[in-house]
């Protein structure tokens, strides 16, 4: 299994639009990618971030999704959160060794 954990530094004042917005927009948009695994959405309000680790099966359907799926850049559904972002959001990617996740919330 492949993560991808990108940090993304929200403007002030729109952190609930960026949460919303995932939740409501890009989660179901990468529920319908082949590959697609799952995410944890974290939020560190004091500093306006929200940190994403996006589960797929394959590096290969992860990078489908970054560049030719709905998360492209200059994509509607990813110019949406880019406006809320004060600076462009960092990226690391790793295998997953172990995987012990509790039910949704």
């Amino acid at each position: 299994m492949h993560a991808a954990l990108v940090n993304y530094p929200v403007k002030g004042g729109c952190l609930d639009e960026a949460i919303r917005l995932w939740r409501e927009e890009v989660e179901p948009a990468a529920e319908g990618q082949p590959g697609y695994e799952g995410s944890v959405l974290l939020v560190e309000p004091a500093n306006n971030r929200l940190v994403v680790v996006a589960y797929w099966d394959t590096k290969a359907h992860d990078d489908a999704f970054v560049t030719t799926g709905p998360w492209r850049a200059g994509a509607e559904l990813r110019n949406k959160i880019d406006v809320l972002l004060s600076e462009e959001p960092s990226r690391v990617e790793m295998e997953v060794a172990y995987l012990n996740a509790p039910q949704s919330l």
